[in-house]
């Protein structure tokens, strides 16, 4: 925002004719990258983004990289037809980006229950019919959900056609019941667009150093190199193994006559790594004998074990206590620790009910290969849960394989404090996990040896030393072919000083790289289930979803709105392609409409949420045509369109007319006179810090906590101990960002945004209420933001040496919160109620000092009554209806 002095400037030479002032004016305004940002704060009401899921819990979830995207989306100037499409279907785009898949986040920002005993597929289907209502709404005017429970006689869209278009939104994988403590799935890592170009730098710096690893490492005979290292030559470290290990699962150790297994026979055998294995199979998994100690989420494990799958296709278990049965709803559902192998990939499960309340964190490297020895070690961190979030987090497991910290994909991140009382207790199965009877079971086939839990977590050098404690020997003993993987990794760091220097340096690079990437944020995402596991969609009586009825396929109303396009899949990538055609006659006209409404205060339909049969005709009707026609061909130009109506002789004109104007057309539908209208919540508390230069300027980024009354939640919030039931204000800069980054919590949105008529976002609103009320008026004079950023002006008129008299003093502040210079007569206004203040605050009840120390910053004065006297009208001055109205 320019300066009170530029806005002069500018104001004179529109004033004496300056048209190309006034156009240069607006150019640097559309240029700014805060432009983002205003045009944010309405998309976050249409796309009902909170920080916290709603209902009874409302607990916190991380979407802000999804609101960075749309900031990003309009300072970069997407065409509009390309940013409906990103947001409905980017994760079905052609090799999609990051940034495409975070845009579907628009998909999952409704409200997500987590209230124990709901039932799973009510909800579920509760979340579909939202995005229904939100595609209406938001892109095409029209309130679809009217259409659900039935057939109505006026409207033109029908039960049928509303099931049509929720086909399209069907397939989510998502639960009805999750969201307690963190993102529900499905989700995914969200990395910033700096923490890319980091990510990108540190894999070429790695890539740099294994090939100096491959030139460093020469050729060599493995066995010389063992016998110069006798400290890791042992093949056989069992009453050590013993020691360190709480639980042991080998074959070769005495502990199976000791009770471990809960089957009569012993387990079969077959040749392993270190003597023998267990083979396993779907005729052979063994029942281990729950022993005493934790596997709760944030306990300290380290579970260490070979591998030799037969094949890598599907699920197979390895090492379970979960709890599955018939039941999906089932309370308790996968309750336990799972490893399992999928896909060449090993995937750790920690549940309280999965997959809703579960850590789901899978490997992300090369494939584990079937027919050849494998080891895997699975870490966890078991740190103390996060003070704020309340959670024990997914980034506090890691994965290692053949000794080598491999990158992993968290697919689920949803476990709090209250897991650890909710353990399973069940005994271990190795080699399959526990079904219900009737159930389908899954088993793992091929051999399992070495199976270690230590009761810790190892090291990185401690868990390549379990790798090379069987590796080397048995590379030495050739009873494994020499895999590549194998010698790189115990040539690095058994051979010359050279290669072990270069592998320390690679091991640090890595640990590091793997760090950054696990503390990555999340969002909630988009995505289809896999054709095999599709949902199939019926009309639903009543609209109730245990009530199904015809059954219907993805489609939309034809006749009434447009075609098909020509070769569109008929999902949502489809149906973004059929919302942004120029056949199509609502969307583009939809979306010119808001924009005239952000700029007009109404737009040239009144009921710009609802175009339908009851909504208003519109006043210009040549006029919104013209505009649709005008976005349509300028390729959906947002920018330009807003050039267009900024510079237009409409908009420019003052909105000061005679009183007949206003008694004749109070809603200026006739454009008789230039817009008036009363700031949004946003912006009224963004103008005070900006003109008291508190603003913190910087772009994206977490949301913040800035001051709110204490014990607001109080009475109020549920009292479980789930992220976001406490207020815990920001410190430093953060509080001072702006108001669009405002932690919003659902059920108790900040009281300063709800009092200037900010909607709740529990559903899309397309645009907001105006009232005129006293609590408007009480927050202005009362809340510290308004009193610090009134304290910081008064400091900076009263130490400008320039200014030698309250008139001036006054003229400037009056300048910096109003954006005008004062008249004679305000001046004196103004005199005489600072004359007043000093009084005020010149008796002894008055206490000056901590008016003024109000807020973070804790100003002081030499002269604390004159300064809080300047506060207080400064103060005023913040309240005037001139300065929280754009006219």
């Amino acid at each position: 925002p320019p300066t009170p002095t530029a806005i002069d400037a500018f104001l004179s030479a529109v004033k004496s004719g300056g048209e190309s002032a006034y156009a240069a004016a607006v150019d640097e305004v559309l240029a700014s990258p805060h432009m983002g940002e205003r045009l944010a704060i309405d998309w976050m009401d249409v796309a009902r983004y909170a920080d916290t899921h709603g209902f009874n819990n409302d607990s916190a979830r991380q979407m802000w990289r999804w609101r960075d995207w749309v900031i990003e989306a309009f300072n970069s100037n997407m065409p509009y037809d390309q940013f409906i499409t990103e947001q409905l279907a980017g994760d079905l785009l052609p090799n999609a980006t990051i940034e495409q898949k975070i845009a579907t986040g628009f998909g999952r920002n409704h409200v997500i229950n987590s209230e124990g005993g709901i039932i799973d597929e009510e909800y579920r289907v509760e979340y579909v019919a939202d995005r229904v209502r939100t595609l209406g709404m938001a892109w095409m005017g029209l309130t679809l959900e009217c259409a659900r429970c039935h057939d109505h006689k006026y409207d033109p869209i029908s039960q049928k056609e509303y099931f049509e278009f929720f086909a399209f939104f069907n397939n989510v994988s998502e639960v009805g019941e999750d969201g307690r403590v963190a993102n529900a799935i499905p989700l995914m890592a969200a990395p910033t667009s700096r923490q890319q170009k980091e990510e990108a730098a540190r894999t070429q710096e790695i890539a740099e150093l294994e090939s100096k690893l491959t030139e460093a490492t020469p050729k060599f005979d493995i066995s010389a190199i063992i016998a110069g290292r006798p400290e890791v030559t042992y093949t056989n470290r069992k009453t050590e193994k013993q020691e360190d290990a709480i639980v042991v699962i080998d074959p070769d150790s005495n502990e199976q006559s000791n009770g471990v297994f809960k089957k009569a026979d012993l387990p079969r055998t077959a040749p392993g790594l270190s003597g023998a294995a267990y083979a396993v199979g779907e005729d052979q998994t063994y029942l281990l004998d729950q022993r005493r100690f934790k596997t709760g989420a944030s306990s300290r494990n380290t579970y260490s074990f070979w591998l030799n799958p037969d094949k890598i296709d599907g699920e197979q278990p390895i090492f379970s206590n979960a709890t599955y049965s018939d039941n999906l709803e089932a309370a308790g559902f996968g309750r336990g620790l799972d490893i399992r192998l999928i896909g060449g990939q090993i995937e750790y499960r920690h549940a309280q009910l999965y997959p809703g309340y579960s850590q789901i964190i899978r490997s992300a490297g090369s494939p584990i290969q079937a027919g050849s020895w494998t080891h895997v070690a699975i870490v966890s961190e078991g740190a103390k849960p996060d003070p704020v979030l309340k959670r024990v987090k997914a980034s506090w497991i890691r994965m290692f394989v053949n000794g080598i910290e491999q990158p992993t994909r968290i697919l689920a991140d949803d476990l709090n404090r209250a897991t650890e009382k909710n353990q399973s207790t069940r005994d271990f199965y190795i080699g399959s996990a526990y079904h219900a009877e009737g159930v389908p079971r899954k088993f793992f086939s091929g051999k399992i040896d070495e199976f270690l839990v230590f009761g810790k977590a190892l090291s990185h050098t401690e868990v390549f030393q379990e790798f090379a404690r069987i590796a080397a020997p048995a590379i030495r003993d050739n009873k494994v072919q020499q895999a590549d993987v194998w010698m790189s990794s115990l040539a690095a760091r058994l051979g010359p000083d050279a290669s072990a220097s270069v592998a320390a340096d690679l091991d640090k690079k890595r640990a590091d790289h793997l760090r950054i990437i696990r503390e990555y944020p999340t969002v909630m995402v988009m995505d289809d289930l896999p054709a095999e596991m599709a949902r199939e969609t019926f009309i639903l009586d009543r609209g109730l979803y245990s009530a199904p009825k015809e059954k219907v396929r993805p489609n939309v109303p034809e006749e009434l709105l447009a075609a098909w396009p020509e070769g569109a899949p008929k999902n949502r990538l489809g149906l973004a392609k059929w919302l942004t055609q120029r056949e199509n006659p609502l969307t583009a006209r939809v979306v010119v409409n808001r924009m005239w409404q952000h700029l007009f205060g109404i737009g040239l339909v009144k009921t710009s949420e609802d175009f339908g049969f009851q909504a208003e005709w519109p006043s210009h009707p040549e006029l919104l045509d013209s505009l649709a026609v005008e976005f349509i061909e300028s390729g959906w130009d947002v920018k330009s369109l807003y050039r267009n109506l900024l510079l237009s002789s409409t908009y420019r004109q003052s909105s000061s007319a005679p009183r007949e104007s206003f008694q004749t057309d109070p809603e200026n539908r006739l454009l008789a006179r230039g817009p008036r209208l009363r700031l949004p919540a946003e912006i009224i508390r963004d103008q005070a810090l900006f003109a008291s230069g508190l603003l913190n300027p910087t772009i994206g980024g977490p949301s913040v906590r800035p001051y709110q009354p204490e014990k607001l939640y109080e009475g109020v919030v549920v009292g479980a101990d789930y992220p976001s039931t406490t207020w815990v204000q920001s410190e430093g800069g953060a509080i001072y960002r702006r108001s669009l980054y405002t932690f919003w919590k659902r059920t108790v949105p900040h009281p300063a945004m709800l009092t200037f008529d900010a909607p709740d976002r529990e559903f899309c609103a397309v645009k907001r209420p105006t009232t005129n009320t006293p609590l408007q008026a009480l927050n202005l004079m009362n809340d510290s933001t308004y009193i610090e950023a009134s304290s910081h002006i008064a400091k900076t008129v009263l130490a400008d040496a320039n200014l030698t008299s309250d008139a001036e003093r006054i003229s400037k502040a009056f300048r910096k919160v109003v954006g005008r210079s004062p008249r004679t007569d305000e001046v004196g206004i103004l005199q005489s109620t600072l004359s007043n203040l000093r009084s005020d605050f010149s008796t002894d009840e008055a206490d000056p000092v901590s008016f003024i120390a109000s807020g973070a910053s804790k100003l002081s004065s030499d002269d604390p009554s004159n300064h809080a006297a300047y506060t207080s009208l400064v103060s005023l001055l913040m309240n005037l209806d001139e300065t929280i109205t754009k006219h």
